[in-house]
């Protein structure tokens, strides 16, 4: 009896505990959304000339640029690997959805060809590019951009399959619908 009893109170430890890494690796998604912002934030300061309307993202972390060590610190390494956590949590939440299963798979390609663009394939800086220095990086950079946002784009539309409903449509947007038609 007393087997079976304790059989039983290590399965619910266990339950709670992989709840408990689940929550920790979704908080995952929050904190790199923070640590993007934060470092877009930095990066511009620390970029002299740097204009959000002239400039892509990318000109922070391209190779030669003051603000890549920085860029690479905030931005390639660390929020990659938050964005890695919260695809896994995103995939253990998913349960039997595919949908939820697939935006998982989605996120963690959107964090693995991020990276590639950022930390292995850095794009020149513009004046570089101006007097004609092609690099092989440089080359590779852009699809490696091109299939992080098709992963996340992707993602998008997957995610919000997610709540079961299977509508395409979220609670929220439901609700909004709802308490926004007329009488």
């Amino acid at each position: 009896m007393d087997t079976v009893k304790t059989n039983r109170v290590s399965l619910a430890q266990r339950r709670r505990g992989r709840g408990t890494v689940r929550r920790i690796l979704l908080g995952c998604g929050v904190a790199s959304s923070v640590l993007y912002v934060a470092g877009d934030v930095l990066g511009t300061l620390r970029y002299e000339g740097y204009s959000y309307a002239d400039q892509w993202f990318s000109e922070l972390t391209a190779q030669g640029a003051p603000t890549r060590p920085l860029m690479v610190a905030l931005n390639v390494v660390p929020y990659t690997l938050l964005v890695a956590a919260f695809a896994v949590g995103v995939w253990m939440l998913a349960g039997p959805r595919r949908a939820a299963r697939i935006t998982g798979v989605l996120l963690l390609g959107y964090a693995a060809f991020g990276f590639a663009g950022g930390a292995l394939f850095p794009m020149r800086p513009r004046e570089a590019l101006a007097t004609g220095e092609e690099t092989l990086r440089n080359v590779m950079h852009i699809p490696a951009t091109a299939l992080m946002s098709l992963c996340v784009v992707l993602a998008m539309g997957f995610g919000p399959r997610c709540s079961g409903s299977g509508s395409g449509t979220t609670r929220t947007q439901r609700l909004s619908r709802s308490s926004y038609s007329a009488p």
